[in-house]
């Protein structure tokens, strides 16, 4: 790959911090087109320098782009990867304390789930009246049920393969393009 393209690449990432981690990588010449191809895309540019300078002095350019770069299938999915990868790293090292933690997630976290939908029934039944606290607590106990649940299912995720991952190491391939 010219070095330009991955000058130009990095000087984009400062716009969408998020991408850096996909630098470093087997397919890295990939990654700095994808970059360089968005920002020409998003400012209208017709190449990679024009686009860095338009992106430099545009604030609006730089939204439009870290906009296109996350909606990019192919980016997303490497930035996912990257995290759970760096995420498994760092398990390696605190095994034993973040096996403890998963544990309590999932031995506590559902039955205090079903605890919180009961007591919420509970709440329709003796608040009739009061629709506004009605709504504020639904709205609270959905929350609070959602993040409990979510974090019960990245714990399963991680220890038994998101689809993501397992699909591309079942595959033995690397994302698409």
């Amino acid at each position: 790959m010219p070095a330009p393209l991955l000058s130009v690449a990095l000087g984009l990432a400062q716009y969408a911090p998020d991408i850096l981690k996909l630098f470093g990588k087997d397919d890295e010449a990939k990654v700095a087109s994808k970059v360089v191809e968005t920002a020409i895309k998003v400012t209208g540019s017709d190449n990679e320098i024009e686009a860095k300078d338009v992106m430099a002095i545009n604030s609006d350019y730089q939204l439009k782009f870290q906009q296109a770069l996350l909606e990019d299938k192919w980016v997303q999915e490497r930035i996912d990867l990257a995290n759970v990868q760096s995420a498994r790293e760092m398990y390696a090292k605190n095994a034993m304390g973040a096996d403890k933690i998963a544990d309590n997630v999932t031995k506590y976290n559902l039955p205090l789930a079903l605890i919180l939908f009961a007591l919420n029934i509970l709440a329709m039944y003796f608040l009739q009246g009061n629709s506004e606290i009605l709504i504020a607590l639904g709205n609270l106990t959905g929350f609070m049920l959602n993040s409990l649940l979510k974090e019960r299912q990245d714990i399963i995720n991680f220890h038994f393969g998101s689809s993501l991952g397992s699909k591309i190491k079942d595959l033995g391939r690397k994302p698409s393009v």
